[in-house]
């Protein structure tokens, strides 16, 4: 839902950050955007600004409900139904973490990095306490993710196939 939720004053473009604010551990979250999904942002924010009539103000969130611009989208449930119709498991959005975490432990990203990226907090890890993580080391470890499910999507397909 944090995502869903983002809004455009929390997207930095410029220093390819993103703020998610009063997340479920009850802090703010920043983050690097991964370089291959800034353009994407981009184009987003371009086109929303376009499409606005004369007068309009620019919906708040980046994934604005077009019923009611004013609200964000929720769980896209009829997108994932449709997923659920075709595999032999049950998919739900919050199993891309487990996707995320999974690649991110696969390209050797320490776990107390992946912690942070996912803005898990442990109270019984005295010594990640310790750690303070720069934005560039994260900026490197999640162009590290996304680099490796890059490697994955060729030319002719579009996503990255799930396993059950």
């Amino acid at each position: 839902m944090e995502t869903y939720s983002l809004e455009w004053k929390d997207v930095d473009l410029n220093n390819e950050l993103i703020i998610q604010r009063d997340t479920k551990n009850g802090t703010d979250h920043e983050l690097p955007i991964p370089s291959v999904i800034v353009p994407i942002i981009a184009h987003l924010k371009q086109n929303t600004e376009q499409c606005l009539e004369k007068g309009e103000k620019m919906p708040a969130h980046l994934f604005f409900s077009p019923k009611n611009p004013a609200t964000h989208y929720t769980m896209p449930r009829k997108p994932t139904d449709r997923i659920n119709d075709r595999i032999s498991f049950t998919f739900n959005p919050h199993m891309t973490r487990h996707t995320f975490t999974t690649i991110a432990e696969a390209v050797g990203i320490p776990k107390t990095m992946i912690d942070r990226l996912t803005n898990h907090t442990n109270t019984n890890d005295v010594t990640g306490g310790y750690i303070h993580t720069e934005t560039e080391t994260l900026r490197e470890a999640i162009n590290k993710i996304a680099a490796y499910i890059q490697a994955k999507i060729t030319s002719e397909e579009k996503v990255v196939k799930l396993y059950g």
